[in-house]
């Protein structure tokens, strides 16, 4: 078990270097998806070079949340980001090793684990909202 958990921490490291190397867009430039300054337009619809506003609440999103634009797919600005651009597919990848090690520690470290990063995005997801 203490190898798959080196493993893990190995891929935490390697997914950490490259989700750095995309902030830094310091890719090639025929790598655009690897770029982060991408990621933010490939969230949205957008048209003429313009996003599209979002007129009026829609069945698909959650009563206390409606993205202000049209998104590119669905729940491509929250749930899905890490399909927008190299920096959170990296940092999602980072994420799940993280897990995983922590999974082979046993289930009950895992889910508090989860539970407890999860509680602390929605805490700073909606400080965000409120200032």
């Amino acid at each position: 078990m203490i190898f798959y958990i080196a493993i893990a921490g190995f891929v935490y490291l390697i997914f950490n270097e490259l989700e750095d190397e995309s902030v830094r867009n310091t890719w090639d430039k025929n790598q655009q998806f690897l770029n982060s300054n991408l990621g933010w337009k490939n969230k949205w619809l957008w048209i003429d070079d313009k996003r599209i506003p979002i007129t009026k609440k829609s069945w698909k999103y959650l009563w206390f949340w409606t993205p202000k634009f049209k998104e590119r797919f669905y729940l491509s600005s929250t749930m899905f980001v890490f399909l927008t651009d190299g920096e959170h597919l990296f940092q999602f990848i980072k994420n799940r090793a993280i897990e995983v090690g922590f999974l082979l520690l046993g289930w009950k470290v895992a889910v508090a684990w989860i539970i407890g990063k999860s509680l602390a995005q929605l805490i700073k997801e909606l400080i965000k909202k409120i200032s």
